[in-house]
C-alpha cells in the first residue's frame, strides 16, 4: 500500500488509494455504468473555431469530429487549451514540461493504472458526459470526466474511444 499525502490546513493525512477511491465513489466522481450499445469512434479532425463575437477572431474553441464505422460524424466543441493539448497528443508532440494531462498520464503509470477506454455516454443540455475505464491492481473504476479531457487522456495512453448509441443518434450527422 502506497500512502498518498493530502494537506488540509496544515494537517497531513495518510490514506490508501482504496480509501480515496471510496471517497470519490461516494461523492459521485466515480460511477459504474453498463457499456451496452457502444460504438467505436476515432478522432477524425480537430479544427480551431473562431467565435464570431470576438473582435480579434482568435480561436477560443476547437471542434472535434468523431467518426464511427458508418457515415455519421459527431462534432464536439472543446476549449482552446484542451484543443491544443489534443492536437499535441494526436501528433505525439512532447511539451518541454508536463501539461496537466501528462501529469495524469504519469500518475496512472505510477499507480500501475491502465486506461482501457473512454466512453461518451450521454448528452445533457448540449454537454457531452463521459467516463474513463481505468484499471489498477486493486480495482477497476469508471472515472467521470469531461469528454475533452477523456479524449486527450485516451489519445495519450492509446485507449479506444466509444460513443453510446443514444449519443450517436442524437448528435450524429
Amino acid at each position: 500500500m502506497t500512502p498518498l499525502i493530502l494537506k488540509s490546513e496544515k494537517v497531513y493525512l495518510w490514506w490508501s488509494r482504496r480509501t480515496i477511491a471510496r471517497i470519490f465513489q461516494r461523492r459521485g466522481c466515480m460511477k459504474r455504468t453498463g457499456d451496452d450499445h457502444l460504438i467505436p469512434v476515432e478522432v477524425l479532425r480537430v479544427y480551431p473555431y473562431a467565435e464570431t463575437q470576438q473582435s480579434l477572431g482568435l480561436p477560443e474553441t476547437f471542434m472535434v469530429f468523431l467518426k464511427g464505422d458508418d457515415t455519421r460524424v459527431v462534432a464536439i466543441t472543446i476549449g482552446r487549451s484542451e484543443g491544443q493539448a489534443l492536437q499535441l497528443a494526436i501528433k505525439k508532440i512532447v511539451a518541454p514540461r508536463p501539461l496537466t494531462h501528462n501529469l495524469l498520464q504519469n500518475l496512472f503509470e505510477k499507480i500501475k493504472g491502465t486506461v482501457h477506454k473512454l466512453v461518451i455516454h450521454s448528452i445533457e443540455d448540449g454537454v457531452f458526459h463521459a467516463y474513463l475505464l481505468v484499471e489498477t491492481p486493486e480495482e477497476t473504476y469508471h472515472l467521470d470526466c469531461r469528454s475533452s479531457d477523456g479524449m486527450i487522456i485516451s489519445t495519450l495512453m492509446s485507449a479506444p474511444i466509444y460513443i453510446s448509441a443514444e449519443v450517436m443518434e442524437e448528435a450524429g450527422q
